[in-house]
Parts: structure tokens; C-alpha cells; sequence
């Protein structure tokens, strides 16, 4: 054998362990970045369930315009007083399902009077504007007597669209009033900025002083505040004059003056007039100064209807908005019994939208 046969061979050549590196650490997302990219979650699913309602509520007004009906007294056939509950959040889905109560009233000449159950502390101006033009419509076009039976609550725009009815009934324990007009507005900005995050509205030149100058992410200026309360007392004027042209010299008033701290922190004088004020009374209070004129509660105001239409055997029929899966999910099981939380209230004030609303509701 030859050497290069017999010589054991060469060990390999030892390798050195590559250097240890620990593995990369994914970046630390801020504390205020998560919070933000919640709220836009957040806000984002809220608006999908949003115009997911509103959609299924237009198809099922598209689907047809019967409304239920119950029978609650039993008389003449052609002496019909028709009875409709407003309930909770007043805003233009609202204003729909009451239009379609007013076109039964206005082609069904059997229904000789009306009573409006009223049990919302308001809503939205349009809303609530709309269903007052066509109380007034009913009362003045339609020449059929409108009676409003309160309810546990029948406040600011549930007032609003009361007061052209020829009566208005509460009961004892009826909050109502609160003449006034609201916009809330959520603002972030401090908040956000404690954590690092600094949101710019960028505007167009033409825009820039009034386009989106309230919204959630800057600190508003006071002067634009001071804009936006002046076209809320537009609005509250407008108010006041629907009380006056419903209740005519009923309304009892006097002078206030009030000391309010202004949008720069300071304290100003300001005079006011009762109950244009925004106050809310129960219904002795309320009747006492003119805003509504007896309590008692829906026989009463029944009763009163008939008599202003001078019926002599009243039937009494109580109309009600659809049971589609719209109402159910905004009202419950039964068509007029409002849930806890009205989720149409939540888009309301995520909207910085002027509002005729008590705070307690």
C-alpha cells in the first residue's frame, strides 16, 4: 500500500459559531397611537351599523305605507279619532313615520280628530320642525282638531312640535318645556395632544376661517364659537315664535338676568326671558304660566278631541308605525316602547349637529 493509501485523513477544518444577535424587537406602538386607531375603529363600525339601520328603514318604507291599527273604543264608523305615539329620538326617520300617519289622516275622511302622544325630550331641528308643519297642516289645512297627550316627558322639540295642537294635556308628572337649542360638540384635541398626536385640518384658501372650524381635533377658537351660538339663537328665536304663534297670550313671561361664563372663561351678564329660557317644569308649573292647558292624562286628552270635532259616539283608533326589523332594533319588541339607548342619539352628538333635546333625556 502506498503512503498517500494509508494515512488517515485530515480532519475538517473546525467552523466558527456565527455571532449570536438577538432577534429584531418589533417596534412599541405609542399608548396615544393605539387609542387613536381605536376610536377610528370604533367610530368607523359605529357608522357602518348606523346607515345599516337608516338603509333597512328606507326599504321598509319602500315596501308599502300600512300602519297598524288598534281598536280602543268602539263607536260610529264615521266618527273616527285617530290616535299616533311619538317616542324617544326625534329626527327625520321620525318625521317619516309620522308623514305617513298624516297622509292617513288627510285621505281617510272618517277621522274627524286627532290626539299625538308625546314622550321624547326632543331631537334634531328638521326632525322636529317637520312633524310641527304638519300638526299645523292637520289643524288649519286638514281642519281636523289636534289634541297632544303628554307623557313622562314631552320636552324641548317634543314640545316644539306640540304647540299648534288646539290643546295640550299633560300628565302630573309630565316634564316639559325646555325651550332651547343645544349642539354638542366632543372635542379630543387636548387629549391627543398629551400623548403626541397632533391632527391638522388642512382647508381650502376660499374656506379656511369658517370650513370645519369645529371639530373633534383642534381646540376651538372662541370667536368661531361665538359664531356658531349665534345661529343657535336663530334657531332659538325661531323656537320662540312657535310657542307664541301656538299658545297665542296664554304664555305667561318675565324678564331674568343670569350671570354665565362666556367661551374665553369669563363671566357675562346676560338677560333672558321665562320660559324661553331652557328650564324644565313639570306639568302644574307649565300650566300655571300658559304652555299647556290641563292635566289629564290619554282618555282625557281623547275625550277632549272628541268634543272639538263634536262627536257624539267616537271611535277611537290608535295607529302605529311599522314592526320591521328597523323598529325592532331601534325600539324593541313593541313598535312604540322606546330600548334604553337610542343608537340614533350617538350619530346626533358624534355630528356637533344643533339640537332641540333636554340633557336628561
Amino acid at each position: 500500500m502506498t503512503e498517500a493509501q494509508t494515512a488517515p485523513a485530515a480532519a475538517p477544518p473546525a467552523q466558527t459559531p456565527p455571532p449570536w444577535y438577538p432577534p429584531p424587537t418589533p417596534p412599541k406602538k405609542s399608548r396615544a397611537k393605539k387609542i387613536l386607531i381605536y376610536v377610528c375603529v370604533l367610530i368607523l363600525a359605529l357608522s357602518l351599523i348606523l346607515n345599516a339601520y337608516l338603509g333597512i328603514g328606507l326599504a321598509a318604507m319602500l315596501r308599502g305605507s300600512t300602519m297598524s291599527a288598534t281598536l280602543l273604543r268602539d263607536g260610529d264608523e264615521e266618527q273616527v279619532v285617530a290616535t299616533y305615539a311619538i317616542h324617544g329620538m326625534i329626527d327625520s326617520l321620525t318625521a317619516a313615520e309620522f308623514a305617513r300617519f298624516y297622509r292617513l289622516v288627510r285621505d281617510t275622511p272618517a277621522i274627524k280628530a286627532v290626539v299625538v302622544r308625546v314622550e321624547s325630550g326632543g331631537g334634531t331641528v328638521a326632525g322636529s320642525d317637520e312633524i310641527h308643519a304638519m300638526i299645523k297642516k292637520i289643524r288649519q289645512k286638514l281642519n281636523k282638531p289636534v289634541v297632544i297627550s303628554m307623557g313622562s316627558v314631552a320636552a324641548s322639540g317634543g314640545y316644539y312640535l306640540s304647540a299648534p295642537a288646539n290643546a295640550i294635556y299633560a300628565e302630573p308628572t309630565t316634564l316639559t318645556a325646555s325651550i332651547g337649542v343645544v349642539m354638542p360638540l366632543p372635542v379630543v384635541h387636548d387629549f391627543l395632544k398629551e400623548h403626541g398626536v397632533n391632527m391638522v385640518m388642512i382647508r381650502s384658501a376660499q374656506s379656511q376661517r369658517y370650513k370645519a372650524a369645529i371639530n373633534y381635533f383642534e381646540k376651538p377658537d372662541p370667536e368661531i364659537l361665538r359664531a356658531r351660538q349665534a345661529l343657535l339663537d336663530e334657531i332659538h328665536e325661531t323656537f320662540v315664535d312657535v310657542v307664541k304663534a301656538g299658545r297665542g297670550d296664554k304664555v305667561k313671561t318675565r324678564p331674568l338676568t343670569v350671570t354665565v361664563t362666556d367661551f374665553d372663561g369669563k363671566d357675562v351678564t346676560r338677560e333672558q326671558t321665562y320660559p324661553f329660557n331652557g328650564q324644565v317644569m313639570m306639568a302644574d308649573e307649565a300650566r300655571t304660566i300658559g304652555l299647556i292647558d290641563s292635566i289629564g292624562y290619554a282618555d282625557d286628552a281623547i275625550d277632549a278631541a272628541a268634543r272639538l270635532a263634536r262627536l257624539d259616539k267616537p271611535r277611537v283608533i290608535q295607529y302605529a308605525r311599522s314592526t320591521g326589523l328597523l323598529n325592532r332594533l331601534l325600539y324593541g319588541p313593541k313598535p312604540d316602547m322606546p330600548v334604553g339607548f337610542d343608537t340614533r342619539m350617538l350619530e346626533q352628538y358624534l355630528s356637533a349637529t344643533p339640537m332641540m333635546i333636554w340633557n336628561g333625556q
